[in-house]
């Protein structure tokens, strides 16, 4: 059974709120490095443009450090001008960089005790926005251990419809050869997998699993690293986790039993299917042979200031247009056409609306609001009250 490791990590270091913070402890570029143990590294950090509405970012060996503005540190309160803190992320090769450099001053490092010690900092918090978790099926030449996957067998349990997945949409790409995406994350142009992958929910959700011959796509990448042809057999299943799943994800990842829990959470998150409804063998091996567990995720609270942002966005952006388009079918059938034919809420939709509702101690202004937190589908109509 493969060990599922950390392939992607994004963390985000605020002031912890109420906590006095001194001079010398005020959040830098400085004591970011300082946080994460890369002080010595400072003079070899780029600074470039930055992001996303941070101010800077300064990047060296798949480590980016995103600055904010000063006035943009702590914010002021409001969602216009919330405070963002640092956002640092590490790439695949950003995190094998990052332990090889800090094993050479302590050679009982583990990224496991390093997270530990990063939530418990004192003056600050520490939050989770992505982690990436990759379990790779991989055989060398010179052994005789035979692969647990065969990606042929796969894509047959794909177009035959056997298999069962919490993700709403599945697809398959194929590509001659690795193509370049600028990643959302960091800004920099990343290499997409090679060959044929295997795509399970949507990059904008919180899980995005793809399954993908890994040996391939760094042979087309890599044609000249000899350590490749040790390599027989290479099969890797990723899922970037966002938001508040990423958050749970890295309290497993902290927790007793990680490899057992995890791959009990993948097998509940994806199965392939024989022709009698039964998981096959070899995914049943390759996640450890359990019983599926499913994955909880504790919500944040969504306060009105999530619901005032949403209506300035609205009127800011969108006022003249939808004026226009109201103005223009009459404001009984404009209001009609939203709730019955484009307003599909999500559960962040109906999420934001119960929290208004509660803050401002609201009735449901004579619609039917149902339970956000047992929805029957992932996407709700918003339909009108029965007098």
């Amino acid at each position: 059974m493969p060990v599922p490791v950390i392939d992607w990590l994004s963390v985000t270091v605020k002031h912890r709120e109420g906590a006095y913070i001194a001079p010398f402890n005020r959040l830098s570029f400085q004591n970011v490095l300082g946080v994460l143990g890369l002080w010595d590294l400072q003079p070899y950090f780029v600074p470039m443009k930055g992001i996303h509405r941070y101010q800077l970012r300064y990047s060296y060996q798949g480590i980016t450090v995103n600055e904010p503005y000063e006035d943009r540190l702590d914010g002021d309160g409001t969602q216009e001008k919330s405070g963002m803190g640092y956002n640092i992320t590490m790439s695949g090769s950003g995190l094998r960089f990052f332990e090889d450099f800090r094993r050479r001053t302590d050679s009982g490092f583990t990224l496991k005790s390093w997270l530990k010690n990063l939530v418990d900092i004192p003056f600050y918090e520490v939050s989770f926005s992505r982690i990436d978790i990759a379990l790779d099926d991989l055989t060398e030449v010179v052994t005789d251990k035979k692969p647990l996957l065969d990606f042929g067998k796969i894509m047959s349990c794909v177009q035959a419809g056997r298999f069962k997945s919490r993700a709403k949409s599945m697809c398959v790409v194929q590509r001659d050869s690795y193509a370049i995406r600028k990643d959302s994350d960091t800004g920099f142009c990343k290499p997409e997998p090679s060959g044929k992958t295997l795509y399970f929910g949507s990059r904008k959700s919180e899980k995005y699993t793809r399954i993908y011959d890994k040996l391939t796509e760094q042979k087309l990448k890599n044609p000249n690293d000899n350590t490749l042809k040790d390599l027989s057999h290479w099969i890797r299943c990723e899922t970037e986790y966002k938001g508040d799943t990423a958050q749970e994800i890295v309290k497993m990842y902290l927790s007793d039993g990680w490899k057992e829990k995890y791959c009990a959470h993948l097998l509940d998150m994806l199965r392939f299917l024989d022709k009698q409804g039964n998981t096959v063998f070899w995914w049943k091996h390759f996640c450890g042979d359990r019983e599926p567990v499913h994955l909880r995720v504790k919500r944040k609270h969504v306060d009105t200031g999530d619901f005032i942002h949403m209506h300035n966005t609205f009127f800011h952006q969108m006022g003249r247009n939808s004026l226009t388009v109201m103005l223009g079918l009459g404001v009984d059938e404009f209001v009609n056409r939203l709730l019955h034919e484009e307003a599909r809420l999500k559960k962040r939709h109906w999420s934001i609306l119960q929290g208004y509702y509660h803050d401002q101690q609201l009735d449901k202004r004579g619609f039917v609001i149902p339970d956000f937190y047992s929805p029957p589908t992932e996407q709700l109509t918003l339909t009108a009250a029965q007098s």
